[in-house]
């Protein structure tokens, strides 16, 4: 049996984060309030061996090979016909699958590695859990001096196939301690509208400049997002604390999910019961209405988001 091992980075403005090699996961992020009170702002457990055995299962996890929903688990193009394995009421194929990237022991590359930095490998075979091709994956999360957390991705298929990577981290600025209730939010994207199994339609609802998103009750939305130059594709603020988090990426699209599918019965780091809206999934990735994300044979998927923590009045 594999161990779960959890590496610890850091900056030398005191920020730290953790890393946990079952799932390539996002495991910890020490930011400080306006007080400079260091907190800790993302769900999940002290112990690695509770992330195998929650109810939520992807805390913090790298998702893949596709992340969200496939109908049916069906997709056929020109070249590539795939059927996948319903693990989502018997309707959609979700995250990957049942034994998707969240449920494997990635390896740890000694050479991207460091003080600042922390690097995980995975090598997929084909046809696990129906995917075309083998498939190499590495994933590099770097803390900078900038006080930045920069998740980069590349995955070469031996085949043409589809492939969706993201992190499946939550985020809570208030350290955890309360829900997302006095959190704000705003997107720079146009909402894509979900029928009621929150598939896409072909409905995309415009808007002008950074949408506000009410963060209580059920948040389940997806946005394309509208790349407007030197302005954040997402941002996630706490006033009370003065923390905010600003997302920058190379994703074309956000699906936003507050975690109301859970029900209390996962305990956090602090012994708090995981509710619904205690914690905000950002999720990167490519969204289209009835189009998934195709990768070439030998052709390298990239994907690559930036976290920029800060606090309100600081650098």
């Amino acid at each position: 049996m594999k161990n779960k091992e959890f590496t610890e980075i850091s900056n030398e403005n005191g920020y730290t984060a953790k890393f946990l090699n079952y799932g390539a996961r996002w495991a910890e992020m020490l930011v400080p309030d306006k007080q400079g009170v260091m907190e800790d702002v993302l769900l999940g457990f002290r112990n690695g061996d509770d992330y195998e055995g929650a109810e939520e299962k992807y805390h913090g996890a790298v998702i893949g090979r596709y992340c969200g929903r496939i109908p049916n688990g069906s997709f056929e193009d020109e070249n590539i016909k795939v059927k996948l394995p319903l693990n989502e009421a018997g309707k959609n194929h979700l995250h990957g699958g049942k034994n998707g990237f969240h449920q494997k022991y990635w390896n740890i590359l000694p050479g991207y590695t460091s003080k600042n930095s922390v690097g995980y490998s995975l090598y997929s075979k084909e046809v696990e859990e129906g995917y075309p091709g083998d498939l190499e994956v590495r994933v590099i999360y770097t803390l900078t001096n900038e006080n930045q957390i920069v998740f980069e991705v590349k995955a070469v298929p031996s085949k043409r196939t589809i492939l969706n990577i993201t992190n499946h981290a939550f985020f809570n600025l208030s350290g955890c301690v309360a829900d997302l209730s006095f959190h704000q939010f705003s997107i720079n994207g146009d909402r894509l509208s979900q029928d009621a199994n929150f598939i896409l339609t072909n409905n995309i609802i415009k808007s002008k400049g950074l949408q506000k998103v009410l963060l209580k009750s059920e948040v389940s939305s997806a946005f394309l997002l509208k790349k407007s130059k030197n302005v954040p594709d997402a941002i996630l603020s706490h006033p009370a604390s003065g923390r905010y988090l600003k997302l920058f990426t190379n994703q074309t699209s956000i699906q936003l999910y507050n975690g109301f599918f859970m029900t209390g019965t996962d305990y956090g780091k602090k012994g708090v019961k995981y509710h619904p809206n205690m914690g905000l999934a950002i999720e990167p990735q490519h969204l289209l209405p009835h189009k998934l994300k195709v990768v070439s044979a030998n052709e390298t998927y990239i994907h690559r988001t930036i976290y920029q923590f800060g606090v309100d009045g600081h650098m």
